[in-house]
């Protein structure tokens, strides 16, 4: 561990700090000598306590007692624990068993969210009679939160007979995870930020342009934060981007149920970037459509085209 290392480190320096006796030079040098290892030591033992308590509040808002998340007659899921990775991404640790005698069960996860914020991630697992399987269900590090912000962690799991997909379809285990425990009272709410840029909004929704940017793979990246206030599932559509006044095919469309919120990208890929020579981003211009997310073809809460100077 970092801590032991360092600390250890500091007494090899008070251990090995010898000079020679017998003359006042050697017994200056000495005593600076000393002074400056304990001044060392007495930082390192600083910096070693201040690691063990950041280490020590991770673990608590990362622990998580193992509990049975769904027991069906055909299959079980519990939910192990959430582990933190060392790139700041977390992962939900899950152990999934068929208990079937003769069937091929699917497992994937249909929606994740953390305090009614879609969050993006990835199950997909297929599980022979009579297996149990473990597995991580990963989310990425975000700009925008830190997944030890909500206090409510939903998933939605589908599971299907690999024979009969349409035996179980819209039939899936909604589980809850409440890292802080149940009754915590916080919650996860984005605050409005300098830059931010409300291109739509009225009772029921928000857009909101949070920046564009080139990522270290040379793509162009446009950043949104929608919310959904309403009472209906809503679809939000950007489509026909133009960039310095060059179109580039790309779309971007989200839904969200009532009361969701979530942050998405526009991404426009390197070649696409370098095929119409763009270098900087001076203006950038887009459809924007807000509707019914259950009826698209019904009148359109919003609909406009966007004109903004990343």
């Amino acid at each position: 561990m970092l801590f032991w290392k360092s600390c250890v480190h500091s007494r090899n320096l008070c251990r090995g700090s010898g000079t020679r006796k017998g003359t006042t030079g050697g017994r200056q040098m000495k005593r600076h000598r000393s002074a400056a290892i304990l001044l060392a030591l007495a930082l390192s033992v600083s910096a070693c306590g201040q690691r063990a308590e950041k280490r020590a509040e991770t673990a608590e808002t990362t622990a998580l007692a193992p509990f049975t998340a769904a027991d069906r007659e055909m299959y079980s899921i519990a939910v192990d624990g959430i582990q933190a990775e060392e790139d700041g991404a977390y992962a939900i640790l899950v152990t999934l068993k068929n208990k079937t005698a003769d069937k091929t069960l699917k497992f994937s996860l249909e929606h994740a969210s953390g305090d009614k914020l879609v969050l993006d991630s990835y199950l997909g697992a297929e599980l022979a009679p009579g297996k149990t399987v473990k597995e991580n269900i990963a989310f990425r590090k975000s700009p925008y939160y830190a997944f030890s912000d909500f206090s409510d962690i939903r998933l939605d799991f589908e599971v299907e007979d690999e024979a009969d997909p349409l035996a179980r379809r819209n039939q899936p285990d909604e589980v809850h995870i409440y890292p802080h425990g149940g009754n915590s009272g916080a919650r996860f709410e984005r605050h409005a930020k300098k830059h931010d840029k409300v291109i739509a909004e009225d009772d029921t929704f928000k857009v909101v342009f949070l920046g564009g940017e080139f990522n270290d793979r040379k793509n162009y990246l446009m950043h949104f934060y929608l919310e959904n206030n309403g009472e209906k599932e809503m679809r939000f559509a950007i489509d026909y981007p133009s960039l310095n006044g060059k179109m580039i095919a790309n779309v971007m469309t989200a839904y969200l149920k009532p009361g969701e919120r979530r942050f998405d990208t526009l991404r426009f890929s390197k070649s696409k970037i370098e095929e119409n020579q763009i270098t900087a981003v001076h203006d950038a211009e887009f459809s924007l459509k807000v509707t019914d997310g259950k009826n698209i073809s019904s009148a359109l809460l919003f609909d406009d085209t966007i004109r903004l100077k990343p």
